[in-house]
């Protein structure tokens, strides 16, 4: 049977109104539907598996693993005398039956090595989850998807209103023939989230107590802020915001390490209603210049520089750069607001443009240490968030304490998110499967728009998941979405694009299925995989592959790795050396992903 219902891309951003604003991509869409575990315990570092993306530098960071921990042979004597064995006999989600007799670890523990064999959370973790068991996620998560709008409506009571939302808690057209495609939570609902992060913890008697802690680069540094102290930071913050013309709507950009005044400066915006856009402060220029361009920010939020290690990273360099290049593509910035981060660089020390550039330390404490709240609508713009990586690449521990896991494995859905895994025909395919992955319906955190093109945003998003409405337009769509395995007791597996193929004398080839062969080498720590043209077979294979520590790369090591892909793929059998299969180990990764990526390159030429 088809889907009933269209299903929609799912991107994970948190709005204004507790789930319910309008959320903003700024590139491009890149779906993914669930989190993926990051288990680390020893002997053993687990590594969880990823999709190929878009650049090398990128490919050859990731971490994989298919289904499960494969660990080296060498490795599986030590770690099975580490672990402790346990029968579950959870009840697990849709489709998905009985665990029993399955090997299990307890988190903490060393993993184990089969994909069946489950990581349990200790009694401490399951103690302070929200959802601490799987029998409590599964009554959550019935209601999330039989009466959403009174499971999020009971979600966003426990947040203050200043005027409740209308009577019809979600409208959603997911069909272009019947106008814009829109997806509104809470409509009507008017809310400030730093009012329901900041004042109201100090009205409810918790002024005195530590909102935030921070441990910095320095050992024997770390401080820490009350509620009260970081309600006083962030409207002094915000006053001065407002001294330079920024009104809500308006875009900020915030580029700055993990220094305490970064969430100083996202609550600040959020008190008046701007909209903020958090840049990774490893970012190189021309990736800041970008964001730069796309939301065209009334000020740039910045420090001078900040250590990692004992390295000294200049970033206000890479912002001056950056301001550079967005200003050739028509936006300039009229405010550079520095903190002087002083254990990293002295501002004596730091390159400055008058007239442009402010210290932080200089403007900001001279503001009041009350703001106005500017109340918003539950559908206004929060904040700005990009593409955040391949299919796959681990973000946090799935719903920790809710059930046991398979490290890898993107677990169980978020409430309120229906999976389906469909074939090429746009059949939804019942119980263990491998297929393309669709979403029905909508949830709160599902994303609105692209930033500033919503014209993009529409035929994008109908062409790749709103339309499954007859084979044709399914066979015709599927390029870009995401393929999905549901195993035997109902986790779901990542594994990759459907656009992530090489073609080989006609065979066609997942990227994934390689790396992931490649990686249960006992002597492979990580692969990524590219194609390349070849003037008979179509395209060719590139691996480029990083060793265990201690293992030097030879010859015949090469043709071990060519092997174990041979054996684990069907379409490889007959693979020769013609293909270009390509083992490399790298050996330093680069600070900047550019120069990664130039590296990577010029090791295959």
């Amino acid at each position: 049977m088809v889907s009933p219902r269209p299903p929609v891309l799912y991107s994970g951003y948190v709005g204004n109104g507790v789930g319910a604003a309008r959320e903003a991509l700024a590139v491009q869409i890149s779906p993914v539907v669930f989190d993926v575990s990051l288990v680390k315990s020893p002997p053993t570092v687990a590594r969880p598996s990823a999709s190929v993306s878009a650049s090398a530098s990128r490919l050859c960071r990731r971490r994989f693993c298919r289904r499960g921990i494969r660990m080296a042979n060498q490795t599986l004597k030590t770690t099975k005398n580490h672990l402790r064995h346990v029968d579950s006999m959870s009840t697990l989600p849709s489709r998905a039956g009985k665990i029993t007799g399955l090997n299990a670890v307890i988190l903490g523990e060393a993993l184990a090595s089969e994909e069946d064999d489950l990581v349990f959370p200790n009694d401490e973790f399951v103690r302070q989850a929200l959802v601490p068991s799987p029998k409590k996620y599964l009554e959550m998560y019935k209601r999330s998807i039989e009466d959403p709008a009174g499971f999020w409506s009971d979600v966003a009571s426990q947040f203050y209103w200043k005027r409740r939302w209308a009577e019809s808690v979600v409208s959603e057209n997911f069909d272009v023939r019947n106008g814009s495609v829109k997806i509104e939570w809470f409509k009507g609902g008017i809310t400030n989230i730093c009012y329901n992060c900041l004042d109201r913890n100090v009205e409810s008697g918790n002024a005195d107590k530590i909102a935030i802690y921070w441990e910095p680069n320095e050992p024997g540094s770390q401080d820490s802020l009350t509620y009260s102290q970081l309600l006083q930071r962030v409207c002094q913050l915000a006053n001065y915001l407002k001294d330079k013309g920024v009104r809500k709507g308006d875009a900020i950009v915030i580029y700055l390490p993990m220094l305490m005044e970064l969430p100083i400066a996202m609550l600040a915006c959020a008190r008046i209603g701007a909209v903020h856009s958090v840049v990774f402060a490893g970012f190189s220029a021309d990736s800041l210049a970008q964001r730069i361009v796309d939301c065209k920010p009334k000020v740039v939020i910045t420090c001078n520089a900040v250590k990692r290690g004992s390295k000294v990273i200049p970033l206000k360099d890479i912002v001056d750069a950056s301001l550079i290049e967005s200003a050739k593509n028509g936006v300039s910035v009229d405010v550079c607001l520095t903190y002087e981060n002083e254990s990293a660089m002295k501002r004596e020390s730091t390159k400055w443009q008058v007239g442009r550039d402010v210290w932080w330390q200089d403007v900001v404490p001279k503001y009041p240490t009350t703001c106005e709240v500017e109340w918003v609508d539950a559908e206004d713009p929060l904040f700005l968030l990009y593409t955040s990586g391949s299919t796959g690449k681990p973000k946090i521990t799935p719903l920790p304490g809710a059930w046991p896991q398979k490290p890898g494995s993107a677990t169980f859905p978020f409430f309120g998110v229906q999976p389906v895994i469909v074939d090429e025909k746009g059949a939804e395919i019942e119980g263990e499967c491998s297929g393309y992955l669709c979403v029905k319906s909508s949830w709160p955190g599902a994303f609105r728009t692209l930033y500033g093109d919503h014209e993009r945003y529409e035929p994008h998003t109908s062409s790749h998941s709103l339309a499954i409405i007859s084979v044709d337009t399914v066979s015709q769509r599927i390029d870009g979405l995401h393929i999905c395995f549901r195993d035997k007791d109902g986790y779901y597996w990542l594994t990759g694009r459907v656009d992530d193929v090489i073609n080989v004398s006609g065979h066609r080839i997942g990227t994934a299925e390689v790396e992931s062969a490649l990686v249960s080498h006992p002597q492979c720590a990580e692969a990524a995989v590219v194609g390349f043209e070849h003037e008979v077979k179509g395209q060719g294979i590139y691996a480029f592959v990083t060793l265990v520590d201690g293992v030097p790369y030879s010859e015949e090591l090469r043709k071990s790795l060519i092997l174990t892909v041979r054996n684990q793929i069907e379409h490889l059998l007959h693979l020769t050396k013609s293909t270009g299969l390509l083992a490399f180990q790298d050996t330093e990764w680069k600070d900047n992903e550019e120069d990664s990526e130039k590296d990577c390159f010029q090791a295959v030429r």
